[in-house]
């Protein structure tokens, strides 16, 4: 089975060679390009949403349940009985409740930052995080990639999470491979 990696390596090549075909295609006065795609050229989805952090199987935060952060003060595994997708992700709960209350309001639940580790977010980075290590600063789950760094985080709360806002827009939308 391909490994959501393995797939954004693939369509940004893709895309890649498609502007290189199209930029060395001939190029009429009309400024459009006409490109011929060949038998051997397979063309690839490029709806993948690099918004989230998800695994290999199209799950956020690794299957945990992201409303028990909140409601349990604990980083819960959810399972296949309680599932719902929402913005472009799958999503498991502990229980029915936490799954009802995640579909009446997503937003309050879900983690900052896509689920990416927090302090990745301050280095312009797309790092992927251990769901139990987290915080909740302004009403936000903001998860991180080991107990280290979220201590390193934490030394400057109030710089780190002021680079955060600041650097989350510009990133939220790229591969993480694109931002190395």
């Amino acid at each position: 089975m391909e490994n959501v990696f393995d797939r954004r390596i693939s369509v940004a090549l893709h895309s890649f060679l498609m502007a290189l075909v199209i930029s060395f295609s001939g190029c009429g006065g009309d400024g459009g390009a006409e490109v011929e795609e060949s038998a051997d050229v397979q063309v690839v989805s490029s709806d993948v949403n690099y918004e989230w952090n998800l695994d290999e199987t199209g799950y956020a935060i690794h299957g945990y349940d992201p409303v028990s952060y909140k409601k349990e003060g604990d980083a819960k595994l959810g399972v296949a009985e309680f599932e719902s997708e929402w913005a472009g992700a799958k999503w498991r709960f502990e229980n029915q409740e936490n799954l009802d209350s995640f579909t009446a309001a997503p937003e309050k639940y879900v983690p900052a930052n896509g689920g990416y580790c927090t302090f990745g977010v301050v280095l312009n980075k797309k790092f992927d995080r251990d769901p139990t290590v987290w915080a909740v600063h302004q009403e936000s789950v903001h998860l991180f990639l080991n107990e280290d760094v979220k201590e390193k985080f934490l030394q400057d709360t109030d710089g780190n999470f002021t680079k955060v806002v600041s650097n989350w827009p510009g990133i939220k939308g790229k591969a993480p491979a694109e931002l190395e």
